[in-house]
């Protein structure tokens, strides 16, 4: 018997409209504090007409929202002669280039609670803007307003809920911008002493600003008469530099874009990972509540417990600077994690007793304080996990770092109270005492990732259910990034 198969085939027609951008195109942005709206936008064109020009991306908008929801748009009305709204509004301009003036009527609805109305601005040399408003600039007026930035409605104004925005358009500045530089844009390997900034200048140039500095910091290191290059002394190593050069005449300015480059490395500077783990001793990881310790290996974290790890950091050397404290885990059991990663202060949990442990753990976990600071929203995968540390850990880790106890930069986890499903865990408590018999082949993979071992100086945390440390190394470590300069031998 032969068997009939039917192809349905589904063919997909994709228009695509591509707008126009007008000729003079200014982008605006409104914001309550609690809603912003960053589509709007005003300016001027050949083809623009009072009303609204599709084929510039205006379309005429539904009423606005329910009230307490934030809206900002452009009321045409006024100028179109029948009720209209766009977030863009663009006007007829003669001719190119367009001079002249053009007013613009914004209206807005604050969200509930807000208190704040600002708008933002980006304008070209050419354009300036005044915000005032509806009855002449008698409540509040911006004055004239240029380059970029923000204006605040005044408080008391807020609810006035509509301005007048006057674009001004002058003659374009016949400046044009530096260009040709050297180094490159985005040059790498450039040598840190002997270098000089080199560009070539329009010939309507009569003034020359040049901007620069390390990590995209700027500042101005000249302004007079033309030049086409600059001395730099000596740069750092491995190093981003941004530099610019505005260009002007008697009237106006123009900047060039930004230029970076990358020094070279410091070939005597070491960048180095060092795995630091618990040792294999009770008290090292483990659980307590308010009164006593309930683990002496086991991390609990969840309900009225804590725990902690003690990490060794003898590996770490003196005299480093430490980059960034990574910190692995592996976590079994969750439901709506919610837990912080919290400093230690002096307090030490291998010997010292529960209550000190816990009321530290417990009024250290706040976001600002904590190393890590989590509030997950929804339930977490079980997995191997990694979590970048705030760069509070840096200082508390360094061995250079005496206030600690015996050189020992402690932290600790607390899993919040309350956030994990305590009959879940109760009902299969003895899933999580692990040991050599029970593991699963994932998890001796995972041990064998981990072999290092040993050292003296300490750094506690804590994670939701682990292993028993005292039998298994390596569930729970810390990578530590640190460089330092190679002695000269």
């Amino acid at each position: 018997m032969r068997k009939l198969f039917t192809v349905l085939s589904l063919i997909l027609l994709l228009v695509t409209i591509v707008f126009g951008q007008a000729a003079v195109d200014i982008p605006l942005t409104a914001s309550d504090g609690i809603g912003l709206i960053d589509a709007l936008a005003i300016g001027v064109d050949t083809s623009a007409t009072n009303g609204i020009d599709p084929g510039l991306g205006e379309g005429d908008l539904p009423p606005f929202p329910p009230g307490g929801s934030f809206e900002a748009r452009f009321d045409l009305t006024p100028y179109a002669g029948e009720p209209l709204s766009s977030y863009k509004d663009y006007r007829n301009a003669p001719s190119l280039p367009f001079t002249g003036t053009v007013e613009y009527k914004l209206v807005w609805q604050l969200s509930s609670g807000a208190s704040t109305f600002q708008i933002s601005y980006s304008l070209p040399p050419e354009v300036t803007i005044n915000i005032q408003d509806l009855f002449g600039g008698i409540l509040f007026n911006s004055g004239t307003l240029s380059d970029s930035g923000i204006f605040s409605v005044p408080l008391p104004f807020i609810t006035s809920y509509g301005a007048y925005i006057t674009m001004t358009v002058g003659e374009p500045c016949p400046v044009t911008e530096a260009s040709n530089p050297n180094p490159v844009d985005l040059q790498t390997n450039v040598q840190i002493t002997g270098t000089s900034l080199e560009w070539v200048n329009d010939s309507g140039t009569e003034n020359i600003e040049v901007w620069f500095g390390p990590n995209a910091r700027a500042l101005k290191v000249y302004d007079g008469s033309v030049i086409n290059s600059w001395p730099l002394g000596t740069l750092d190593y491995g190093t981003e530099y941004t530099w610019y050069v505005v260009s002007r005449n008697a009237e106006c300015g123009i900047q060039s874009p930004d230029w970076t480059f990358t020094t070279v490395p410091d070939t005597n500077l070491v960048i180095d990972s060092i795995i630091v783990y618990p040792q294999n001793l009770t008290n090292w990881t483990g659980s307590c509540n308010v009164t006593s310790k309930t683990q002496v290996s086991l991390v609990h974290g969840y309900n009225t417990e804590v725990g902690w790890m003690v990490f060794d950091i003898t590996a770490i050397p003196n005299n480093v600077t430490i980059n960034s404290v990574i910190f692995n885990g592996y976590l079994y059991e969750n439901s709506w994690p919610y837990w912080s990663i919290t400093p230690m202060g002096n307090v030490y949990p291998v010997t010292d007793g529960a209550s000190t442990v816990f009321n530290q753990v417990s009024t250290h976990s706040a976001e600002g304080i904590a190393y890590s600071f989590n509030e997950e929203i929804k339930d977490e995968f079980i997995f191997l996990f990694k979590t970048i540390m705030e760069d509070a850990i840096k200082a508390d880790i360094s061995r250079n770092n005496t206030s600690k106890w015996f050189h020992r930069a402690p932290t600790a986890i607390m899993f919040v109270q309350g956030l994990y499903n305590e009959d879940y865990y109760n009902n299969d408590n003895d899933d999580y005492e692990y040991d050599e018999e029970n593991l699963s082949p994932n998890s001796i993979n995972f041990i064998n990732m981990m072999t290092e071992l040993g050292f003296e100086h300490k750094i506690y945390q804590n994670i939701a259910h682990g292993l028993d440390t005292r039998d298994i190394q390596g569930f729970f470590y810390l990578d530590v990034k640190e460089k330092y300069i190679k002695k000269q031998i």
